[in-house]
Protein backbone atom coordinates (compact mmCIF):
# COMPACT_ATOMS: atom_id res chain seq x y z
CA UNK A 1 0.00 0.00 0.00
CA UNK A 2 2.84 2.36 0.75
CA UNK A 3 4.26 1.71 -2.68
CA UNK A 4 0.99 2.82 -4.28
CA UNK A 5 0.97 6.01 -2.23
CA UNK A 6 4.58 6.82 -3.08
CA UNK A 7 4.02 6.05 -6.76
CA UNK A 8 0.86 8.21 -6.78
CA UNK A 9 2.69 11.11 -5.13
CA UNK A 10 5.56 10.88 -7.63
CA UNK A 11 3.17 10.77 -10.61
CA UNK A 12 1.22 13.71 -9.17
CA UNK A 13 4.45 15.68 -8.75
CA UNK A 14 5.59 14.83 -12.31
CA UNK A 15 2.20 15.86 -13.70
CA UNK A 16 2.33 19.21 -11.88
CA UNK A 17 5.91 19.73 -13.04
CA UNK A 18 4.92 19.02 -16.67
CA UNK A 19 1.97 21.43 -16.46
CA UNK A 20 4.22 24.09 -14.90
CA UNK A 21 6.78 23.65 -17.70
CA UNK A 22 4.09 23.94 -20.35
CA UNK A 23 2.74 27.12 -18.74
CA UNK A 24 6.24 28.65 -18.52
CA UNK A 25 6.97 27.83 -22.17
CA UNK A 26 3.62 29.29 -23.28
CA UNK A 27 4.20 32.50 -21.28
CA UNK A 28 7.71 32.77 -22.80
CA UNK A 29 6.40 32.31 -26.35
CA UNK A 30 3.60 34.85 -25.84
CA UNK A 31 6.07 37.34 -24.39
CA UNK A 32 8.48 36.87 -27.31
CA UNK A 33 5.68 37.19 -29.87
CA UNK A 34 4.35 40.31 -28.14
CA UNK A 35 7.80 41.90 -28.01
CA UNK A 36 8.44 41.11 -31.68
CA UNK A 37 5.00 42.42 -32.69
CA UNK A 38 5.49 45.66 -30.74
CA UNK A 39 8.97 46.09 -32.16
CA UNK A 40 7.67 45.66 -35.71
CA UNK A 41 4.86 48.17 -35.12
CA UNK A 42 7.18 50.89 -33.85
CA UNK A 43 10.28 50.00 -35.88
CA UNK A 44 8.65 50.84 -39.24
CA UNK A 45 11.39 49.24 -41.33
CA UNK A 46 11.32 48.76 -45.09
CA UNK A 47 11.04 45.26 -46.53
CA UNK A 48 14.12 45.71 -48.76
CA UNK A 49 17.00 48.13 -49.05
CA UNK A 50 16.91 50.88 -51.66
CA UNK A 51 16.32 50.87 -54.65
CA UNK A 52 13.82 48.02 -54.12
CA UNK A 53 11.15 46.99 -56.61
CA UNK A 54 8.13 48.96 -57.79
CA UNK A 55 4.86 47.10 -57.30
CA UNK A 56 1.42 48.35 -58.33
CA UNK A 57 -1.55 47.65 -56.07
CA UNK A 58 -5.24 48.51 -56.24
CA UNK A 59 -7.17 49.69 -53.19
CA UNK A 60 -10.93 49.38 -53.43
CA UNK A 61 -13.45 51.69 -51.77
CA UNK A 62 -14.65 49.02 -49.33
CA UNK A 63 -11.13 47.88 -48.30
CA UNK A 64 -10.32 48.28 -44.62
CA UNK A 65 -6.81 48.93 -43.32
CA UNK A 66 -6.46 45.20 -42.61
CA UNK A 67 -7.55 44.35 -46.17
CA UNK A 68 -4.98 46.81 -47.54
CA UNK A 69 -2.37 45.26 -45.25
CA UNK A 70 -3.22 41.77 -46.55
CA UNK A 71 -2.83 43.03 -50.13
CA UNK A 72 0.53 44.62 -49.29
CA UNK A 73 1.68 41.43 -47.56
CA UNK A 74 0.57 39.23 -50.46
CA UNK A 75 2.41 41.47 -52.96
CA UNK A 76 5.62 41.39 -50.88
CA UNK A 77 5.63 45.02 -49.73
CA UNK A 78 5.33 44.29 -45.99
CA UNK A 79 5.94 41.32 -43.69
CA UNK A 80 2.73 41.27 -41.64
CA UNK A 81 -0.74 42.66 -42.40
CA UNK A 82 -1.64 42.86 -38.70
CA UNK A 83 1.39 45.05 -38.02
CA UNK A 84 0.31 47.36 -40.87
CA UNK A 85 -3.21 47.49 -39.40
CA UNK A 86 -1.93 48.55 -35.97
CA UNK A 87 0.48 51.06 -37.55
CA UNK A 88 -2.45 52.59 -39.44
CA UNK A 89 -4.51 52.77 -36.23
CA UNK A 90 -1.71 54.64 -34.46
CA UNK A 91 -0.71 56.87 -37.37
CA UNK A 92 -1.87 60.28 -38.53
CA UNK A 93 -3.33 58.53 -41.58
CA UNK A 94 -5.98 56.64 -39.58
CA UNK A 95 -9.10 56.34 -41.76
CA UNK A 96 -7.51 58.52 -44.45
CA UNK A 97 -6.40 55.80 -46.89
CA UNK A 98 -8.10 56.38 -50.23
CA UNK A 99 -9.11 53.93 -52.95
CA UNK A 100 -7.05 53.97 -56.12
CA UNK A 101 -4.15 52.40 -57.95
CA UNK A 102 -0.76 53.02 -56.35
CA UNK A 103 2.79 52.22 -57.34
CA UNK A 104 4.69 51.44 -54.16
CA UNK A 105 8.26 50.29 -53.66
CA UNK A 106 9.60 47.49 -51.48
CA UNK A 107 12.13 49.96 -50.03
CA UNK A 108 9.31 52.14 -48.65
CA UNK A 109 8.36 52.05 -44.98
CA UNK A 110 4.73 51.39 -44.07
CA UNK A 111 4.32 55.03 -43.00
CA UNK A 112 5.55 56.16 -46.43
CA UNK A 113 3.08 53.83 -48.14
CA UNK A 114 0.26 55.22 -45.98
CA UNK A 115 1.33 58.76 -46.88
CA UNK A 116 1.07 57.92 -50.58
CA UNK A 117 -2.34 56.27 -50.16
CA UNK A 118 -3.67 59.16 -48.03
CA UNK A 119 -2.20 61.90 -50.22
CA UNK A 120 -5.32 62.43 -52.30
CA UNK A 121 -7.46 62.99 -49.20
CA UNK A 122 -4.97 65.52 -47.82
CA UNK A 123 -4.96 67.35 -51.15
CA UNK A 124 -8.76 67.37 -51.10
CA UNK A 125 -8.81 68.75 -47.54
CA UNK A 126 -6.24 71.42 -48.46
CA UNK A 127 -8.17 72.45 -51.56
CA UNK A 128 -11.39 72.62 -49.54
CA UNK A 129 -9.67 74.81 -46.95
CA UNK A 130 -8.25 77.04 -49.70
CA UNK A 131 -11.68 77.30 -51.31
CA UNK A 132 -13.27 78.28 -47.99
CA UNK A 133 -10.53 80.84 -47.35
CA UNK A 134 -10.87 82.34 -50.83
CA UNK A 135 -14.68 82.44 -50.46
CA UNK A 136 -14.34 84.25 -47.15
CA UNK A 137 -11.78 86.64 -48.64
CA UNK A 138 -14.01 87.40 -51.62
CA UNK A 139 -17.00 87.99 -49.35
CA UNK A 140 -14.91 90.33 -47.21
CA UNK A 141 -13.63 92.20 -50.28
CA UNK A 142 -17.21 92.45 -51.64
CA UNK A 143 -18.37 94.00 -48.37
CA UNK A 144 -15.38 96.36 -48.37
CA UNK A 145 -16.00 97.37 -52.00
CA UNK A 146 -19.68 98.03 -51.25
CA UNK A 147 -18.74 100.15 -48.24
CA UNK A 148 -16.16 102.06 -50.34
CA UNK A 149 -18.68 102.68 -53.12
CA UNK A 150 -21.26 103.86 -50.56
CA UNK A 151 -18.70 106.23 -49.05
CA UNK A 152 -17.73 107.48 -52.47
CA UNK A 153 -21.36 108.17 -53.35
CA UNK A 154 -21.87 109.94 -50.04
CA UNK A 155 -18.77 112.02 -50.65
CA UNK A 156 -19.90 112.96 -54.17
CA UNK A 157 -23.36 113.81 -52.93
CA UNK A 158 -21.97 116.04 -50.16
CA UNK A 159 -19.61 117.74 -52.61
CA UNK A 160 -22.52 118.42 -54.92
CA UNK A 161 -24.56 119.83 -52.02
CA UNK A 162 -21.65 122.09 -50.98
CA UNK A 163 -21.38 123.51 -54.51
CA UNK A 164 -25.11 124.23 -54.72
CA UNK A 165 -25.06 126.24 -51.52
Amino acid sequence: MKLNQVLGAVLNMLFRLAISCIVVVMIYRIAMYSYHFGYMVFCDAAKELSPGRDITIAVELEDSALDIGKTLEKRGLIDDARVFYVQELLSEYHKKLQPGIYTLNTSMKASEMMAVMAESSEETEESEEQTKASDQASQTSDVTEEADSDNAQDGNGEAAQDESE
